[in-house]
This record gives C-alpha cells, sequence and structure tokens, in this order.
C-alpha cells in the first residue's frame, strides 16, 4: 500500500507546460483539477485573484457592499473557471481504470445511485445504517457515464453493490479521485 506522500500532488511554483507564475496564489482546487486550464483561463484566474487581493488590501475605507461591488465580477469569473476545469477533469475518467481514494468522504457528500437506471441522492434514502461510506484508499472503479455526464463509481471488492457511487460532473470531489499508475 501506498504512502500519502508517494501520491500527494503539489501546486508547482511556474506551470510546467503554459510558464505562468503560480507562486501566491490559491486555486482552491486540487493541482490534477487545474492542469485542465488552459493558458488563457489561467492567466486569466491569476489576473482576477490579484486584483481581488488587491482590492481586499487597500479597501479598509469602503463600505461592506462597496468592496464586494469592486471584486464581484472577478469572483464569478473566476468560480466559473473553476467550475469549467472540474467539468474537463470528470470527462477525463475512463472506464478499465483502477482509481484510488485520496481522502475520507464525509457520509453527507456522498451520493448513491439507484439498483437500476440512473439519477442520485444522499446515501441516507438509500443507507440509513451508514455502512456504505468511500474511505482514503478506497480502490474504484468507473463503472457508467450517463447522459447529464453523471458519474458511476464501484469498489472493487463490491463491485456488485446494490448501489454505485455517483459523483456531478462538476463535483469538486473528483479532484480527490485519482488513477492508479500502473
Amino acid at each position: 500500500m501506498m504512502s500519502s506522500k508517494e501520491y500527494k500532488m503539489r501546486k508547482p511554483k511556474i506551470h510546467p507546460v503554459h510558464g505562468t507564475i503560480l507562486v501566491g496564489v490559491s486555486f482552491r482546487e486540487r493541482w490534477n483539477v487545474v492542469e485542465f486550464a488552459t493558458k488563457d483561463e489561467l492567466e486569466l484566474y491569476v489576473n482576477n485573484f490579484q486584483h481581488i487581493k488587491k482590492a481586499k488590501r487597500e479597501g479598509f475605507d469602503k463600505s461592506w457592499w462597496e468592496r464586494r461591488e469592486q471584486i464581484i465580477n472577478e469572483r464569478t469569473q473566476n468560480i466559473y473557471l473553476r467550475k469549467l476545469w472540474r467539468t474537463r477533469h470528470s470527462q477525463s475518467f475512463e472506464y478499465d481504470t483502477l482509481y484510488r481514494v485520496e481522502k475520507n468522504f464525509q457520509r453527507w457528500s456522498t451520493k448513491l445511485g439507484p439498483t437500476t437506471g440512473e439519477g442520485l441522492a444522499t446515501s441516507y434514502h438509500f443507507d440509513r445504517s451508514r455502512d456504505i461510506h468511500l474511505a482514503k484508499d478506497d480502490i474504484l472503479v468507473l463503472t457508467k457515464k450517463d447522459e447529464m455526464g453523471n458519474l458511476y463509481f464501484a469498489k472493487i471488492h463490491e463491485i456488485n453493490a446494490k448501489h454505485p457511487f455517483v459523483f456531478n460532473r462538476d463535483n469538486a470531489l473528483l479532484g480527490w479521485i485519482s488513477p492508479i499508475k500502473s
């Protein structure tokens, strides 16, 4: 079994492909998700981040609402970009690949699918005994993708489980599910 240090992802100081300086920029996403950004998107995000940071530092003489108005466009764009990158990341999941869960998922964040068909609901609707959960180092396999882009996973040792684990295509938890390198 691998230790957490062996597959831990870190943001580089300079983007390895685009050459953009990333020091001091918080993406609020895992690096494996940010890797799906184009050069223009990355530069827009960094510029927006720097504008927000500057506005927060210099806006002490303004009211709360004036400070918020000053940065709302940039915050909205950055939220959109993060969601776009998560969606692209979700499209990278493939069948016949093993995936590792890199952190414990809280029960209220976990969604399950019905026994047959598509859809998702909170795990409480299907499992009141709290037996179904995803924990760090669980091994998953992608079993299905539906028309809405939802991803259905099963634990490798519970491949015939009654309910699959389901993630929306823009779910931030997908950043914590990584392919196992062979």
